[in-house]
Protein backbone atom coordinates (compact mmCIF):
# COMPACT_ATOMS: atom_id res chain seq x y z
CA UNK A 1 0.00 0.00 0.00
CA UNK A 2 1.15 3.59 -0.73
CA UNK A 3 1.88 5.74 1.94
CA UNK A 4 -1.08 8.27 1.02
CA UNK A 5 -3.13 5.40 2.94
CA UNK A 6 -1.63 6.87 6.52
CA UNK A 7 -3.40 9.73 7.85
CA UNK A 8 -1.45 12.75 7.46
CA UNK A 9 -1.18 14.68 11.20
CA UNK A 10 -4.31 17.11 11.80
CA UNK A 11 -6.50 14.98 9.27
CA UNK A 12 -8.80 12.28 10.15
CA UNK A 13 -9.21 9.36 8.39
CA UNK A 14 -12.71 8.47 7.05
CA UNK A 15 -12.85 5.22 5.21
CA UNK A 16 -10.14 2.92 3.71
CA UNK A 17 -11.28 0.13 1.47
CA UNK A 18 -9.63 -2.68 -0.66
CA UNK A 19 -10.81 -4.64 -3.75
CA UNK A 20 -9.73 -6.43 -6.34
CA UNK A 21 -10.19 -4.95 -10.52
CA UNK A 22 -9.14 -8.16 -12.33
CA UNK A 23 -12.28 -8.55 -13.47
CA UNK A 24 -15.69 -6.95 -13.30
CA UNK A 25 -17.92 -7.14 -10.44
CA UNK A 26 -15.25 -8.37 -8.31
CA UNK A 27 -16.36 -7.39 -4.65
CA UNK A 28 -15.04 -5.40 -1.88
CA UNK A 29 -12.62 -8.01 0.02
CA UNK A 30 -11.47 -5.75 3.09
CA UNK A 31 -12.63 -1.98 4.47
CA UNK A 32 -11.78 0.00 8.10
CA UNK A 33 -13.83 2.80 8.88
CA UNK A 34 -13.02 5.34 11.06
CA UNK A 35 -16.19 7.75 10.57
CA UNK A 36 -17.40 7.42 13.96
CA UNK A 37 -14.74 7.35 16.50
CA UNK A 38 -10.84 7.55 16.70
CA UNK A 39 -8.54 6.04 14.33
CA UNK A 40 -7.18 3.42 16.45
CA UNK A 41 -11.05 1.96 17.32
CA UNK A 42 -11.81 1.88 13.88
CA UNK A 43 -14.63 -0.42 12.16
CA UNK A 44 -13.57 -3.73 10.74
CA UNK A 45 -14.99 -5.97 7.67
CA UNK A 46 -14.00 -8.18 5.49
CA UNK A 47 -15.54 -10.01 2.52
CA UNK A 48 -16.24 -14.36 3.57
CA UNK A 49 -16.32 -15.65 0.42
CA UNK A 50 -13.10 -13.62 -0.90
CA UNK A 51 -9.91 -14.48 1.54
CA UNK A 52 -12.08 -15.85 4.00
CA UNK A 53 -9.85 -15.93 6.98
CA UNK A 54 -6.54 -15.59 5.47
CA UNK A 55 -6.27 -12.48 4.96
CA UNK A 56 -6.00 -9.30 7.86
CA UNK A 57 -5.70 -5.34 7.56
CA UNK A 58 -2.92 -4.66 8.95
CA UNK A 59 -3.65 -0.44 10.04
CA UNK A 60 -1.12 0.46 12.15
CA UNK A 61 1.73 -0.82 10.00
CA UNK A 62 3.92 1.71 8.28
CA UNK A 63 2.12 1.70 5.23
CA UNK A 64 -1.07 0.09 5.96
CA UNK A 65 -1.03 -3.45 4.82
CA UNK A 66 -3.45 -6.19 3.34
CA UNK A 67 -1.38 -9.69 4.63
CA UNK A 68 -2.45 -13.02 2.75
CA UNK A 69 -1.81 -16.00 4.07
CA UNK A 70 -1.23 -19.28 2.30
CA UNK A 71 -1.53 -17.39 -0.84
CA UNK A 72 -3.58 -19.27 -3.88
CA UNK A 73 -3.22 -18.74 -8.14
CA UNK A 74 -7.03 -17.64 -7.83
CA UNK A 75 -5.56 -14.65 -5.63
CA UNK A 76 -4.07 -13.27 -8.51
CA UNK A 77 -5.21 -9.57 -9.29
CA UNK A 78 -5.03 -6.24 -9.58
CA UNK A 79 -6.16 -4.52 -6.38
CA UNK A 80 -7.06 -1.25 -5.67
CA UNK A 81 -6.75 0.25 -2.30
CA UNK A 82 -8.73 3.37 -1.51
CA UNK A 83 -8.58 5.95 1.39
CA UNK A 84 -11.23 8.54 1.81
CA UNK A 85 -10.14 11.48 4.06
CA UNK A 86 -12.44 14.74 5.61
CA UNK A 87 -11.12 17.53 4.22
CA UNK A 88 -8.45 16.22 1.05
CA UNK A 89 -9.22 14.17 -1.83
CA UNK A 90 -9.44 10.72 -2.19
CA UNK A 91 -6.17 8.30 -2.48
CA UNK A 92 -6.44 5.32 -4.91
CA UNK A 93 -3.39 3.11 -4.99
CA UNK A 94 -3.22 0.46 -7.36
CA UNK A 95 -1.12 -3.59 -6.82
CA UNK A 96 -0.36 -5.67 -9.07
CA UNK A 97 -0.18 -9.27 -7.20
CA UNK A 98 1.31 -12.12 -9.37
CA UNK A 99 1.16 -15.37 -7.63
CA UNK A 100 4.24 -17.80 -8.93
CA UNK A 101 3.69 -21.29 -8.49
CA UNK A 102 6.78 -23.31 -8.56
CA UNK A 103 7.82 -26.03 -10.84
CA UNK A 104 7.56 -29.62 -10.03
CA UNK A 105 10.83 -31.67 -10.61
CA UNK A 106 10.63 -32.30 -14.75
CA UNK A 107 10.59 -35.38 -16.10
CA UNK A 108 12.97 -37.26 -18.44
CA UNK A 109 11.90 -39.14 -21.48
CA UNK A 110 14.03 -41.37 -23.86
CA UNK A 111 12.88 -40.58 -27.35
CA UNK A 112 13.03 -44.10 -28.78
CA UNK A 113 10.95 -45.68 -26.82
CA UNK A 114 9.16 -42.80 -24.88
CA UNK A 115 9.56 -44.23 -21.36
CA UNK A 116 10.29 -42.35 -18.54
CA UNK A 117 14.32 -42.20 -17.23
CA UNK A 118 14.37 -42.32 -13.68
CA UNK A 119 17.49 -42.70 -12.33
CA UNK A 120 20.12 -43.80 -14.57
CA UNK A 121 19.67 -44.39 -18.57
CA UNK A 122 21.47 -47.47 -20.23
CA UNK A 123 23.12 -49.43 -21.13
CA UNK A 124 23.97 -47.80 -24.29
CA UNK A 125 26.63 -49.33 -26.27
CA UNK A 126 29.52 -46.90 -26.88
CA UNK A 127 28.76 -44.83 -29.84
CA UNK A 128 25.35 -44.59 -30.20
CA UNK A 129 23.47 -41.46 -30.65
CA UNK A 130 20.78 -40.97 -27.64
CA UNK A 131 17.91 -37.96 -27.89
CA UNK A 132 16.20 -37.14 -24.32
CA UNK A 133 13.50 -34.93 -23.81
CA UNK A 134 13.09 -33.20 -20.53
CA UNK A 135 8.95 -31.80 -19.65
CA UNK A 136 7.48 -29.80 -17.37
CA UNK A 137 3.35 -29.15 -16.99
CA UNK A 138 3.72 -27.33 -14.12
CA UNK A 139 4.95 -24.38 -12.90
CA UNK A 140 3.34 -20.77 -13.16
CA UNK A 141 4.36 -19.02 -15.19
CA UNK A 142 5.69 -21.44 -17.77
CA UNK A 143 9.41 -22.69 -16.18
CA UNK A 144 12.38 -22.16 -18.34
CA UNK A 145 14.15 -25.75 -18.89
CA UNK A 146 18.12 -26.36 -18.83
CA UNK A 147 20.45 -29.21 -18.97
CA UNK A 148 23.35 -29.41 -17.15
CA UNK A 149 26.43 -31.58 -16.81
CA UNK A 150 28.59 -31.03 -14.13
CA UNK A 151 28.52 -27.50 -13.78
CA UNK A 152 28.44 -27.08 -18.00
CA UNK A 153 25.46 -26.21 -19.61
CA UNK A 154 24.56 -27.83 -22.52
CA UNK A 155 23.12 -27.35 -25.81
CA UNK A 156 19.22 -28.16 -26.20
CA UNK A 157 16.34 -27.09 -28.11
CA UNK A 158 13.14 -25.99 -26.45
CA UNK A 159 9.28 -26.37 -27.64
CA UNK A 160 6.19 -25.36 -26.01
CA UNK A 161 3.07 -26.86 -26.88
CA UNK A 162 -0.47 -27.06 -25.04
CA UNK A 163 1.22 -29.94 -22.81
CA UNK A 164 4.00 -27.48 -21.37
CA UNK A 165 7.44 -26.68 -22.04
CA UNK A 166 10.21 -29.30 -23.22
CA UNK A 167 13.56 -29.68 -24.06
CA UNK A 168 15.81 -32.08 -26.12
CA UNK A 169 19.03 -32.71 -26.19
CA UNK A 170 21.61 -35.40 -28.20
CA UNK A 171 24.10 -37.14 -26.23
CA UNK A 172 27.00 -39.77 -28.20
CA UNK A 173 27.59 -42.67 -25.34
CA UNK A 174 31.49 -42.39 -25.28
CA UNK A 175 34.14 -43.52 -22.55
CA UNK A 176 33.56 -40.12 -21.01
CA UNK A 177 30.38 -40.21 -20.73
CA UNK A 178 30.44 -42.95 -18.90
CA UNK A 179 29.34 -42.64 -15.55
CA UNK A 180 28.29 -39.39 -15.69
CA UNK A 181 25.11 -37.23 -14.33
CA UNK A 182 22.67 -35.45 -16.62
CA UNK A 183 20.50 -32.71 -14.83
CA UNK A 184 17.20 -31.35 -16.27
CA UNK A 185 16.56 -28.01 -14.13
CA UNK A 186 13.21 -26.51 -14.08
CA UNK A 187 12.65 -22.69 -13.05
CA UNK A 188 10.66 -19.69 -13.13
CA UNK A 189 11.29 -17.56 -10.47
CA UNK A 190 14.50 -15.80 -8.97
CA UNK A 191 12.98 -15.81 -5.65
CA UNK A 192 13.30 -20.67 -5.24
CA UNK A 193 15.54 -22.72 -5.89
CA UNK A 194 15.62 -24.73 -9.51
CA UNK A 195 13.60 -27.82 -9.69
CA UNK A 196 15.43 -30.49 -10.90
CA UNK A 197 15.99 -34.47 -12.09
CA UNK A 198 19.31 -35.80 -12.89
CA UNK A 199 20.28 -39.22 -14.54
CA UNK A 200 22.98 -41.06 -14.37
CA UNK A 201 24.35 -42.43 -17.90
CA UNK A 202 25.73 -46.08 -18.38
CA UNK A 203 27.69 -47.29 -21.55
CA UNK A 204 29.16 -50.42 -22.71
CA UNK A 205 32.84 -50.07 -23.37
CA UNK A 206 34.44 -51.87 -25.87
CA UNK A 207 38.19 -53.35 -24.78
CA UNK A 208 41.19 -50.91 -25.26
CA UNK A 209 43.60 -52.98 -25.45
CA UNK A 210 44.43 -57.12 -25.12
CA UNK A 211 48.21 -58.07 -24.65
CA UNK A 212 49.87 -61.48 -23.47
CA UNK A 213 52.46 -60.38 -21.23
CA UNK A 214 55.38 -61.67 -19.29
CA UNK A 215 58.68 -63.12 -21.50
CA UNK A 216 57.19 -66.10 -23.20
CA UNK A 217 60.30 -66.69 -25.27
CA UNK A 218 62.02 -69.94 -25.87
CA UNK A 219 60.51 -73.20 -23.95
CA UNK A 220 60.93 -76.18 -22.93
CA UNK A 221 59.17 -79.07 -23.72
CA UNK A 222 57.12 -80.85 -21.12
CA UNK A 223 57.79 -77.84 -18.90
CA UNK A 224 54.62 -75.79 -17.81
CA UNK A 225 54.92 -72.61 -17.75
CA UNK A 226 52.17 -69.95 -17.00
CA UNK A 227 50.71 -67.04 -19.61
CA UNK A 228 49.15 -64.30 -18.62
CA UNK A 229 46.41 -62.13 -21.32
CA UNK A 230 45.27 -58.91 -20.17
CA UNK A 231 42.75 -56.82 -21.64
CA UNK A 232 42.21 -53.09 -20.17
CA UNK A 233 39.17 -50.60 -20.52
CA UNK A 234 36.39 -53.14 -21.44
CA UNK A 235 33.08 -52.31 -19.36
CA UNK A 236 31.56 -54.57 -18.18
CA UNK A 237 34.81 -56.30 -17.60
CA UNK A 238 36.11 -58.35 -20.52
CA UNK A 239 35.77 -62.36 -21.29
CA UNK A 240 39.28 -63.31 -22.05
CA UNK A 241 39.62 -67.01 -23.72
CA UNK A 242 43.03 -68.76 -24.61
CA UNK A 243 43.02 -70.49 -28.30
CA UNK A 244 45.55 -73.15 -28.87
CA UNK A 245 44.93 -73.41 -33.15
CA UNK A 246 41.21 -73.92 -33.10
CA UNK A 247 41.29 -75.59 -29.80
CA UNK A 248 40.01 -73.30 -27.42
CA UNK A 249 41.91 -73.52 -23.74
CA UNK A 250 38.73 -73.63 -20.89
CA UNK A 251 40.97 -73.37 -17.45
CA UNK A 252 41.19 -70.28 -16.83
CA UNK A 253 41.85 -68.13 -14.15
CA UNK A 254 40.28 -65.12 -14.40
CA UNK A 255 41.24 -61.54 -12.42
CA UNK A 256 38.97 -58.47 -12.04
CA UNK A 257 40.70 -55.42 -11.09
CA UNK A 258 41.00 -51.52 -10.64
CA UNK A 259 37.27 -51.49 -9.91
CA UNK A 260 36.53 -53.48 -13.34
CA UNK A 261 38.44 -51.63 -15.94
CA UNK A 262 41.51 -54.14 -16.33
CA UNK A 263 40.92 -58.46 -16.60
CA UNK A 264 43.49 -60.82 -16.79
CA UNK A 265 43.48 -64.17 -17.83
CA UNK A 266 46.17 -66.98 -16.80
CA UNK A 267 46.49 -70.37 -18.09
CA UNK A 268 49.42 -72.96 -17.45
CA UNK A 269 50.65 -74.68 -20.33
CA UNK A 270 52.44 -77.63 -20.83
CA UNK A 271 54.55 -77.37 -24.69
CA UNK A 272 54.89 -80.60 -26.95
CA UNK A 273 57.90 -80.55 -29.64
CA UNK A 274 54.79 -80.15 -31.98
CA UNK A 275 53.99 -76.47 -30.47
CA UNK A 276 57.02 -75.00 -31.95
CA UNK A 277 56.67 -72.21 -34.81
CA UNK A 278 52.84 -72.31 -33.50
CA UNK A 279 50.81 -69.86 -32.12
CA UNK A 280 48.79 -69.13 -28.92
CA UNK A 281 45.87 -66.94 -29.08
CA UNK A 282 44.16 -64.82 -26.38
CA UNK A 283 40.72 -62.96 -27.00
CA UNK A 284 39.12 -60.40 -25.05
CA UNK A 285 35.51 -59.35 -25.67
CA UNK A 286 32.93 -57.14 -23.64
CA UNK A 287 30.42 -60.06 -23.16
CA UNK A 288 27.88 -57.22 -24.36
CA UNK A 289 29.19 -56.61 -27.44
CA UNK A 290 30.76 -59.58 -28.68
CA UNK A 291 30.77 -58.11 -31.68
CA UNK A 292 33.59 -56.24 -30.83
CA UNK A 293 36.43 -58.80 -30.33
CA UNK A 294 40.34 -58.06 -29.80
CA UNK A 295 43.01 -60.15 -29.89
CA UNK A 296 46.50 -61.46 -29.30
CA UNK A 297 49.14 -63.65 -30.19
CA UNK A 298 52.57 -65.25 -29.69
CA UNK A 299 54.84 -67.63 -31.39
CA UNK A 300 56.73 -70.46 -29.18
CA UNK A 301 59.59 -71.82 -30.08
CA UNK A 302 60.24 -74.91 -28.12
CA UNK A 303 63.33 -76.63 -27.83
CA UNK A 304 63.82 -80.52 -26.70
CA UNK A 305 66.31 -81.27 -24.08
CA UNK A 306 68.57 -84.55 -23.99
CA UNK A 307 69.28 -86.92 -21.73
CA UNK A 308 72.96 -88.88 -21.88
CA UNK A 309 72.99 -92.02 -20.39
CA UNK A 310 75.90 -94.76 -20.62
CA UNK A 311 75.09 -98.53 -21.87
CA UNK A 312 77.60 -100.73 -22.45
CA UNK A 313 80.32 -97.67 -22.30
CA UNK A 314 78.78 -96.32 -25.23
CA UNK A 315 77.36 -92.91 -24.47
CA UNK A 316 73.86 -92.42 -25.93
CA UNK A 317 71.77 -89.39 -27.00
CA UNK A 318 68.01 -89.83 -25.77
CA UNK A 319 65.38 -86.70 -26.79
CA UNK A 320 63.11 -86.40 -23.65
CA UNK A 321 60.30 -84.41 -25.66
CA UNK A 322 57.50 -86.53 -26.08
CA UNK A 323 54.93 -85.79 -28.62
Amino acid sequence: MARDAEPPVGINLRLLTISPIAGAGWPLTQYYDTRSGSFKKGERWAAEGYFGSRAFFRIMSDPPTLVVEGVQVADEAVYTCRVDYKVRPSAITKVNLTVIVPPGPPTIVHNHNRQQVVGALGPLEEGAHTELTCKSAEGSPTPTLTWWRDGERLDQLVTLSVQGVASRITVVASRALQGATLTCQALNNNITEPSSTSITINVLLRPLSVRIVGEVGTLSAGRPVELVCRAVGSRPPARITFWRGNHNITDVTRTVMNNGNVTTGSVIFRPTRHDDGRHIRCTAVNPSLVHAVMEDSVMFSVRCEYLCSLYHHCTIIVPSCTP
